[in-house]
């Protein structure tokens, strides 16, 4: 199996146990999780997308410098982060292709406004995992 889809798939199935309103509340449980099933020398945070970028990735999985896995974690919480999201996800495709993974939480957005923004990514072949907290 690619990393891409095994690191999609444990997503799917890790429970997000404690809610929060940021991206931030997410990422340390997040990093954990990922760091314990793909090691820790393979995760790495915040890594910049391209030399010199302000814009960084939540999630890199794989060598820092070489190919591996994009994972980028989004609580939209209104239209414009949608629309932010998606700009990024343009410039994350530039490193990453298809390799990228959005992680959406969709607990501040309708379902409308969610399924734009998977519609959009799809457009994009972004894969995506929604956790909803129902999914738990």
């Amino acid at each position: 199996m690619p990393l891409v889809d095994a690191v999609a798939a444990h997503l799917q199935f890790f429970p997000i146990v404690k809610r929060g309103r940021l991206e931030q509340d997410f990422c340390g449980p997040i990093a954990a999780e990922l760091a314990e099933v793909f090691g820790e020398r393979t995760v790495h945070e915040q890594l910049a997308v391209a030399h010199g970028s302000t814009l960084k990735i939540d999630f890199h999985i794989g060598p820092p410098q070489g190919d591996g896995v994009g994972l980028e974690v989004k609580v939209p919480a209104n239209n414009g982060d949608i629309q932010r999201s998606l700009g990024q996800v343009d410039q994350y495709l530039g490193r990453y292709g298809p390799t990228l993974i959005m992680l959406i939480i969709p607990d501040f957005i309708s379902e409308a406004s969610l399924a734009l923004l998977e519609d959009q990514l799809r457009t994009k072949s972004v894969q995506t995992v929604v956790k909803r907290p129902n999914d738990e």
